[in-house]
């Protein structure tokens, strides 16, 4: 807007403006319903409206301020745009990004805040809650004929709201000739009026539970300020502005209520969405009538313009007499409805998704319900709560008697499933003792003094990382059959340690010089990786030729260690073979000298075999016979490939479902005495139950009559 330059691109923004505006009012009438009860919602319209009426007040004012504002590049007019625009702009953005669509995507609600909102409108809502979306829903808004009685009233009120705010200031001006700026002034009163007017009528409309009576009250009102204005003489001016405060606080008071009143009565969400559009936008024809009835001839009384506005207000008031009349004699009818009728009444407008608030049990709000009809709608869902529980209590004596042979049968299968794991348990427990003993003799073979350096090295502070060692610790072999030869091959290197940098090297040699022994363990710097070496070529080599490499055998529990062992001990490139016959088979054969691919596919140079004697495949093909040395660190059992970890874990199921099962046989018994009571308690309630049916049903006869 503040950018035409002509006549033409007015119109074009001023097209653009109202069609990206028109959507707002009837959107944030739509949102409040999503968040709020019907007996909570006037207030917070009013609150959201009342702000228009501060608009109205200061806003003259304010716009009179700006044009003072002198700039050599921008007129007035351009100013009052871009200054009055530019926080409207930032707001939408952060609305954009903060504001929720509703409770169930708001971030500031935590679970069981947004659940207690949700069922708080769910409950509101009542039968008549639905949120999915379909093309009926929104056609049964344009052939229901409360869609058309609402927009008649609302056109009503805004043709008169519409037309006392354009000349409003004109009207205060001609009442006693005041400058401009005592004008804007004078305007300000009513509007502050309208806005505590708003806000009293809003809550009082809440508090209530009522509409129509407090939209027959800011009528009236309004009706009383345009008598003043068409009747009493021009001298008369403070009776005059009385009237002119009558007016528009009795105007702009009726808007939240009326649109409360909308939001109330249209059920389902698509329904109420669309029927707050078309609405709204049928009544924005008063501005087109109010911009017609006050002209510049009628000054400075302007009866014709007051006298069709007021013709406006008698006539909404009518139709929310006649309106409330007819919303009271369809809530009594649908009071008096049986089952049969109610769903008939369910059908005719298409099942419950579309009947919306056509639903026999929805009840429009007018005014707060009276107390038989609210008693009786009470009785009448405590009735069905109390049928549908009958229904319950029957289906659970007529399960009991089952259930307590069900639960016998389980007992028994339960207590020989717990025998079968009470043996189970305790040949793990035996297998771990075992291995918790061999994994301390494991420590202990290097050497007596090893245990207590390991606790040194875990208190020690100083290090950047804890060194890794004795990485033997780290290497287990799964395959006992070839545990002789990987000991061979890897024996040199079972007792050192692997350091991250100098620093730590540092520590941990002055750790183990306060040790006597034959040799110093080797301490290798490393930097601890979390990425294993790629050894898939070699090894799919190896594979291929029907061989077996020392890493196939091997678990390793630390991936640094396994990285060493792979660039030390080329462990991958190292295969086991069973006797010298089968080397000197291999050499023979072609097996060994494949293609070599890449750098990372490596040729076999070096062989154990199952006894001990090692082999160098090099040009002179070496060798070296078993020299009979014991086996130290790995065992000869299979329990080696088992870590205590993995045990203890194991252990933990067959534990747990002992004492799961243990827990279900108590709980069956538990249950098994509970339902006998149950039983007992059930026929007395189902009696009790069926005594107070008959008593409500007595009560809802008279209430009828």
């Amino acid at each position: 807007m503040a950018t035409v330059d002509s006549f033409r691109t007015l119109l074009l923004a001023r097209f653009l403006l109202g069609t990206f505006q028109c959507g707002f009012f009837p959107g944030f009438i739509y949102y409040i319903s999503l968040w709020y009860r019907r007996k909570e919602q006037a207030i917070r319209l009013g609150f959201f409206w009342s702000f228009s009426a501060l608009a109205g007040a200061f806003g003259g004012l304010f716009a009179y301020g700006i044009a003072q504002i002198k700039s050599s590049k921008l007129a007035e007019w351009q100013l009052i745009f871009i200054i009055e625009g530019i926080p409207t702009i930032i707001l939408a953005i952060l609305c954009w990004f903060y504001l929720p669509d509703s409770p169930e995507q708001a971030r500031f609600l935590n679970g069981k805040q947004r659940q207690l909102e949700i069922d708080r409108l769910i409950q509101d809502a009542g039968i008549s809650h639905h949120d999915s979306f379909s093309w009926s829903q929104v056609l049964s808004v344009f052939t229901d004929w409360k869609t058309y009685i609402y927009a008649m009233i609302y056109i009503c009120g805004t043709t008169s709201l519409q037309g006392i705010t354009l000349v409003l200031p004109t009207l205060i001006h001609e009442m006693d000739q005041w400058t401009p700026i005592q004008t804007q002034l004078m305007a300000i009163p009513p509007y502050l009026v309208a806005f505590i007017s708003i806000l009293i009528v809003s809550h009082s409309s809440d508090y209530f539970v009522e509409r129509s009576f407090h939209l027959v009250f800011t009528n009236l009102l309004t009706i009383l300020g345009f008598l003043i204005l068409i009747f009493v003489e021009p001298q008369h001016v403070c009776i005059l502005y009385v009237g002119v405060v009558f007016v528009t606080s009795g105007l702009f008071s009726n808007v939240s209520v009326k649109v409360a009143w909308i939001n109330n009565n249209f059920a389902s969400l698509t329904r109420r969405a669309v029927a707050l559009a078309l609405i709204i936008s049928i009544a924005a024809l008063g501005g087109i009538i109010s911009g017609q009835i006050y002209q510049a001839k009628d000054k400075p009384r302007y009866l014709t313009g007051n006298t069709v506005a007021l013709s406006f207000i008698v006539l909404q008031t009518i139709l929310i007499v006649i309106l409330r009349l007819v919303f009271l004699y369809i809530n009594r009818q649908r009071s008096r409805m049986n089952n049969e009728q109610i769903n008939q009444q369910i059908e005719r407008y298409g099942g419950n998704e579309l009947v919306g608030d056509r639903h026999p049990q929805f009840r429009y709000t007018f005014h707060q319900s009276d107390d038989n009809e609210q008693q009786r709608l009470k009785i009448d869902q405590e009735i069905s709560d109390r049928q549908e529980k009958q229904i319950e209590w029957d289906k659970i004596i007529m399960s009991l008697t089952e259930d307590i042979r069900i639960n016998d049968e389980n007992i028994r299968d339960k207590q020989i499933t717990i025998d079968f794991l009470t043996n189970e348990l305790k040949q793990k427990q035996q297998n771990l003792d075992e291995l918790i003993k061999l994994d301390q003799d494991k420590t202990n073979v290097y050497g007596k003094w090893m245990p207590d350096c390991l606790k040194r090295i875990q208190k020690d502070q100083r290090f950047h990382k804890k060194p890794i060692g004795p990485i033997g610790l780290h290497i287990h072999c799964i395959d006992s059959h070839w545990s002789y030869a990987v000991e061979k091959h890897l024996a040199p290197i079972m007792s050192s340690f692997i350091c991250t940098d100098n620093h730590d090297e540092k520590i941990l040699l002055e750790i183990l010089s306060s040790y006597s022994f034959d040799r110093r363990p080797p301490v290798y710097i490393r930097a601890h990786t979390t990425k294993v070496h790629d050894v898939s070529g070699t090894l799919k080599h190896i594979k291929q030729a029907n061989l077996l490499s020392i890493y196939d055998v091997l678990k390793i529990d630390n991936i640094t260690v396994e990285c060493a062992l792979i660039d030390f001990k080329q462990i991958e490139a190292t295969i086991l073979l069973e006797n010298l016959e089968e080397v000197k088979q291999l050499r023979q054969s072609e097996t060994l000298h494949w293609e070599k691919i890449d750098r990372k596919v490596k040729q076999v140079v070096e062989a154990w075999t199952s006894d001990g004697s090692n082999i160098k495949f090099d040009k002179t093909f070496r060798i070296y016979t078993n020299d009979k040395q014991s086996i130290k660190y790995f065992f000869t059992h299979n329990i080696e490939s088992l870590s205590i970890d993995e045990l203890e874990n194991d252990i933990k199921r067959p534990h747990s479902q002992i004492q799961e099962m243990n827990k279900s046989i108590n709980e069956l018994k538990t249950i098994r005495k509970t339902k006998m009571d149950e039983i007992n308690q059930t026929k007395r309630a189902s009696t009790n139950n069926k005594k107070k049916i008959k008593e409500l049903m007595k009560v809802i006869q008279d209430k009828r009559k």
